[in-house]
C-alpha cells in the first residue's frame, strides 16, 4: 500500500469517527430537549392537577360562604398554590344565583360554573313582585321607575316566613281588622299616607277575607290579605301587598281603562294576574324595609341551596 493510499484510508476514517461524533452529539441534544420537554409537561400536568384541586376546593369554599350568607358578589382566595377568583350573581328572573370559581397555579387555569337554587326565599326584599305563583301582564319597576324584569320573580320555591303573629297585634291596636268580605277600603285609606301619624309606625291592615280596591281608588301601608286581591282601573296602592294563603292571586278587575299599580311591592303566593288593566310595580326599598322587620328569617343564617347545574369552564 503506498502512501497515499495510507494517508486516503486515514482520511475515511478520520470522517467516519467525525460523523459518529457529531451523530452522539445529536441524539445527545435531542434526549436534553427531550427530556427538558417532558420535564415541562410533567410539570404542567402537575399544575393542571394542583389547579384542578384548588378550583374544587374553592366551590366547597363558596357553598359553605353562601350557605351562611357571607360570599361577597367577588371575593380572591388561596388554596395550595392556586389563586382562586369566586364571583356569584343573580340569574335574572329567578331566585337562583351562579357560582363562578376559576383557580390559577403556574399559569395553568381551572374553572367550574355552579348554578344554584335556593330553597329558602331569599332575595323576596331585592324585588318589587316576589311569587310561588305565576305573573301575567305585569310589569315590575325599579326604585327609579325603570323597567326592570330582574325585579319580578315568580315560581319561587318558598315564601317567606313573616310573623304574622306580630303584624296582626299592630294591626288590631290599629283599629285596622277588616273582617269583612270583600274589604273595599275608601279612597286614602287608613289616612292618606303610608305611616301613622308619628311618621314612624306603618299602618297595617290584616284582611280577612278579599280585597278589592275600586276604581280610581288609593290606599296606603303594609295589607296582610288571606284572600284575594282585585285591583279595579286605576286603582293605587302605596305600600306592600302580601297575600299568605295559597290560594291568594292578585287579578285586575273593570272600573275603567288605566293600568292599576302598586307602588313598593307584592309578596304573594299565588299567581298575580294583571290582564284586566295591566299592574305595573315600582320597588320602593323603603317599604320594603318596614316590613323585613317581621321576616323571621335572620342575617347571616344558615340558606340551603341545592345545585342544578355544574360544568367545567
Amino acid at each position: 500500500m503506498n502512501r497515499r493510499d495510507i494517508q486516503r484510508e486515514e482520511g475515511f476514517w478520520s470522517a467516519l469517527v467525525l460523523i459518529f461524533l457529531i451523530t452522539l452529539a445529536l441524539m445527545g441534544l435531542g434526549a436534553s430537549v427531550l427530556m427538558r420537554g417532558e420535564g415541562k409537561n410533567v410539570a404542567n400536568q402537575y399544575a393542571a392537577l394542583q389547579a384542578d384541586y384548588a378550583a374544587n376546593g374553592g366551590v366547597y369554599y363558596g357553598l359553605r360562604r353562601l350557605e351562611l350568607g357571607s360570599l361577597d358578589e367577588s371575593t380572591a382566595i388561596t388554596i395550595g398554590n392556586g389563586t382562586v377568583a369566586l364571583d356569584t350573581s343573580k340569574i335574572a328572573g329567578t331566585t337562583d344565583i351562579l357560582l363562578t370559581v376559576n383557580a390559577t397555579v403556574g399559569g395553568v387555569q381551572k374553572g367550574f360554573s355552579i348554578r344554584l337554587t335556593s330553597d329558602d326565599p331569599t332575595g323576596w326584599d331585592t324585588t318589587a313582585v316576589f311569587t310561588m305563583g305565576t305573573v301575567l301582564n305585569v310589569t315590575a319597576k325599579d326604585p327609579s321607575g325603570q323597567d326592570d324584569p330582574n325585579k319580578l320573580v315568580e315560581n319561587a320555591t318558598s315564601f317567606p316566613d313573616f310573623d304574622t303573629t306580630s303584624l296582626f297585634v299592630i294591626s288590631t291596636s290599629q283599629g285596622h281588622d277588616q273582617t269583612a268580605s270583600p274589604f273595599r277600603p275608601v279612597n286614602n285609606y287608613p289616612n292618606g299616607s303610608f305611616y301613622q301619624a308619628d311618621g314612624i309606625t306603618p299602618n297595617i291592615t290584616h284582611v280577612f277575607g278579599d280585597l278589592v280596591v275600586g276604581g280610581d281608588t288609593t290606599v296606603y301601608g303594609i295589607f296582610i290579605v288571606e284572600g284575594s286581591v282585585t285591583l279595579n282601573g286605576n286603582a293605587r296602592v302605596y305600600g306592600m301587598l302580601v297575600l299568605v294563603n295559597e290560594r291568594s292571586t292578585i287579578i285586575t278587575g273593570g272600573g275603567g281603562k288605566q293600568e292599576s299599580s302598586v307602588t313598593g311591592g307584592i309578596v304573594s303566593h299565588g299567581d298575580i294576574n294583571g290582564t284586566g288593566n295591566h299592574i305595573s310595580v315600582r320597588q320602593v326599598p323603603e317599604y320594603i324595609r318596614e316590613l323585613k322587620k317581621f321576616d323571621n328569617t335572620e342575617e347571616g343564617s344558615s340558606q340551603h341551596s341545592k345545585i342544578v347545574k355544574w360544568e367545567y369552564l
